[in-house]
């Protein structure tokens, strides 16, 4: 058995297997893919890596199978899981423009690619060691018996990373007590918390609100994540960038390319040199049709868009960029009170309040750089009539 250190967990046990696992590429890849993207440009130190959230995860996986006494065999495979369920993550994670032009054109996503890369490069090693890489790749795509552990409302992954994300920027909304959190969890066909933990779990709902809110969709990390995001999609348009070879890339060999190949936005965001936010749409500005409208719009439809507002308005061609927002939806949170399973929603009034304000960190953001902002002020009008 091995002891490495982490910054959250502070003592982690790896047996020789699991170190096997970590010494691979996918899994080294991810020291060089940030957690948290752009992040660093307003919180300096969210620098961290999908590395360490990795195995932050892996470790919570063996924590929770020692408490609900899962096999050895479910522990080991919850594990791995939860290691490598982040091997397929692009380069500078999460960012909408790429995660939509990817899905558009290689019809994948990162999971999807998780899991591919869980039953080639990692089957072989697996199956020597007497494991199913079926289970494991189906909890890493959301499927099968134990998803629910690594993917739902309160889940292992979520636990890492609000603590860790939260503990690299500095901020003070990731004091969940994970200890406690995870001697309330039980597992009836999915997993669920004792109703004794209650608070424990109202406190992870208002982390991830107050992270979301104030950390994940702050405007500045929003507006340098679209410019990169942009920039990315034209070099797809271009054809200096090949999205089967993008996939495989890490941050540094991203960021190399836009720069061997002069991306003037990749230059900005070098020097800091940001869009600006010209003007906004919120989610009371939309009916429920135009609101389905924007989630449905292709990337390619979004950039025609752009192209005409840019010509209504007088600003130069590519200049504008719209950087319509993802609607995060918290899954069902299981409680179990009395042996029975229900929704805490249904007993929580905090929970059913916190949860009614997720709509409200949604907004569509018109951006352009300084020097067009005063003529771009009227471009979310504009835009409503194209939805």
């Amino acid at each position: 058995m091995h002891t490495i250190k982490d910054s959250i967990h502070q003592d982690i046990e790896l047996t020789d297997f699991d170190l096997a696992l970590i010494d691979t590429l996918p899994l080294q890849r991810l020291r060089r893919i940030k957690q948290m993207g752009f992040a660093h440009l307003v919180y300096p130190c969210a620098t961290h890596s999908r590395f360490e959230h990795s195995i932050g995860t892996m470790h919570l996986a063996a924590a929770l199978s020692a408490h609900l006494n899962f096999t050895q065999k479910t522990a080991q495979e919850l594990k791995i899981a939860a290691l490598l369920h982040d091997t397929g993550h692009f380069p500078f994670s999460h960012n909408p423009e790429i995660d939509c032009y990817i899905k558009e054109t290689l019809n994948t996503d990162h999971a999807s690619l998780s899991a591919k890369l869980t039953e080639t490069y990692y089957k072989d090693m697996i199956t020597k060691a007497g494991l199913s890489t079926k289970h494991i790749t189906d909890t890493i795509k959301g499927q099968g018996r134990y998803a629910s552990i690594l993917s739902s409302g309160i889940d292992i992954d979520k636990m890492d990373y609000l603590v860790r994300d939260a503990y690299f920027t500095g901020t003070a909304y990731g004091l969940i007590d994970l200890s406690r959190l995870l001697c309330t969890t039980c597992f009836k066909k999915t997993l669920a918390f004792r109703i004794k933990g209650q608070r424990n779990i109202e406190a992870v709902i208002i982390s991830r609100f107050m992270m979301y809110s104030t950390v994940y969709l702050h405007r500045t990390i929003k507006i340098a994540s679209a410019m990169f995001g942009r920039a990315v999609t034209e070099s797809f348009d271009n054809q200096t960038l090949d999205p089967q070879e993008f996939v495989r890339m890490d941050d540094i060999d991203l960021v190399s390319h836009l720069r061997k190949n002069k991306s003037h936005l990749m230059n900005c965001l070098d020097s800091r040199s940001l869009y600006k936010l010209a003007s906004i749409l919120i989610v009371n500005d939309l009916s429920e049709s135009q609101l389905t409208k924007c989630a449905s719009l292709k990337t390619q439809e979004l950039k025609n868009i752009e192209r005409d507002i840019e010509q209504k308005l007088n600003i130069p061609k590519d200049t504008l960029i719209i950087d319509i927002a993802r609607k995060k939806t918290l899954e069902p949170i299981k409680i179990i009170d009395n042996e029975k399973l229900i929704n805490l929603e249904d007993i929580s009034e905090f929970s059913r309040s916190v949860m009614s304000q997720e709509w409200q960190n949604w907004n569509i953001q018109f951006l352009v750089p300084q020097k067009h902002r005063k003529k771009t002020e009227s471009a979310n009008r504009l835009f409503l009539k194209y939805i």
